[in-house]
């Protein structure tokens, strides 16, 4: 912009330099002039070519040092490391509750005496799943998720309950929060698993929080739910932002 400037004003600014110093515009006097201005684009359109290359490398090279400095923050390295960490405890949790709902299918006696699993051993799980839950408890529709799942697995094993095919539907449902991490398809499944479980739970219907109040809306809408339309407007119904 400022050699734009200089250029557009060198010829009024050298034509008033002449007429200040007295000096008639002959035809010699207007070619010397004009001979001055192209010298002086030329020089300034050379460099400015020249310029280009120097000006383009050091904006790169300052976005480059920005990035780094970004790179290098303190914050970024502690929410990295977190996210790390998150991801490998619910990959854990995940092995640990596969291995529970695999063992789920059979009577704990049958599991010693078939597969030589011992109570110690199914306690030392069941406490190394507690360990992983409370670890990723911040997670409120993981942490509901993985209890109802360990809870209802222990009970089939201790022969107290016998659905094997809910089994199945809610550990389907669990695997969904547990393997994906939005929090508008995680509060949905937890909805799913509210109505597969309160059955064990009855003492929990009297709540009046969001996942009772969805759980009513889900009742009312049916499998309608799950059409995009509806799951905007439970969002926006309760102020939900992905």
């Amino acid at each position: 912009m400022l050699t734009d400037k200089l250029t557009i004003l060198i010829v009024p600014f050298s034509t008033l330099a002449l007429s200040l110093m007295g000096t008639k515009m002959t035809s010699t006097v207007q070619e010397t002039l004009a001979l001055g201005v192209a010298m002086t684009v030329v020089a300034v359109v050379v460099l400015r070519l020249l310029a280009a290359s120097y000006w383009l490398w050091k904006e790169d090279q300052n976005e480059k040092a920005e990035l780094q400095r970004i790179i290098n923050a303190p914050s970024r390295s502690i929410e990295a490391s977190l996210k790390s960490y998150t991801a490998d405890r619910r990959m854990l949790l995940s092995e640990k509750l596969s291995k529970l709902t695999a063992m789920a299918g059979y009577r704990t006696i049958d599991l010693h005496s078939k597969f030589g699993i011992t109570p110690d051993d199914l306690h030392k799980l069941l406490l190394e799943i507690d360990s992983l839950i409370d670890q990723l408890s911040y997670d409120v529709p993981l942490r509901i998720a993985s209890i109802r799942m360990k809870e209802y697995c222990v009970n089939l094993m201790a022969n107290v309950a016998e659905d094997n095919g809910r089994l199945w539907a809610q550990r389907k449902l669990t695997f969904q929060i547990l393997h994906k991490d939005d929090r508008i398809s995680d509060l949905m499944s937890l909805v799913d698993i509210e109505i597969l479980t309160e059955q064990d739970y009855p003492d929990l219907s009297d709540r009046n929080d969001i996942l009772m109040q969805l759980k009513d809306m889900v009742r009312t809408l049916g499998d309608s739910y799950h059409s995009a339309d509806v799951v905007l407007a439970l969002k926006k119904a309760h102020n939900i932002t992905d």
